[in-house]
């Protein structure tokens, strides 16, 4: 059992450094999957606490919408889903538009 649960961590932590900021960058930009993984995967190596915290925040929140015969998710999906949206712009999104400010002063 240790190995089961060991094994499957270790994939749904490659799974979840790939896919943090992954999908809010593609509905976001124009960006093909492969780079937005990359991206996604760079942000985990180089913050490792704070997406830590942050897969643990969602797995005790899905956990804990769960025991409510799965009615905790109507809540959950959307504020987790929010809550992703805004660290997305956190993380990688401010990066983008302060690139822009710098380009529109120097044009």
């Amino acid at each position: 059992i240790v190995a089961y649960l060991g094994v499957g961590a270790v994939f749904a932590g490659l799974i979840f450094a790939v896919s943090v900021v992954s999908i809010p960058m593609i509905l976001d930009r124009s960006v093909d999957a492969v780079s937005a993984g990359l991206t996604s995967l760079r942000l985990c190596l180089t913050q490792p606490l704070p997406m830590l915290v942050w897969g643990a925040t969602i797995t005790v929140l899905v956990v804990l919408a769960l025991l409510p015969g799965f009615l905790g998710l109507l809540v959950v999906g959307p504020v987790v889903g929010h809550a992703s949206w805004h660290a997305y712009r956190g993380a990688v999104g401010d990066a983008e538009t302060a690139a822009d400010a710098k380009n529109a002063t120097v044009t």
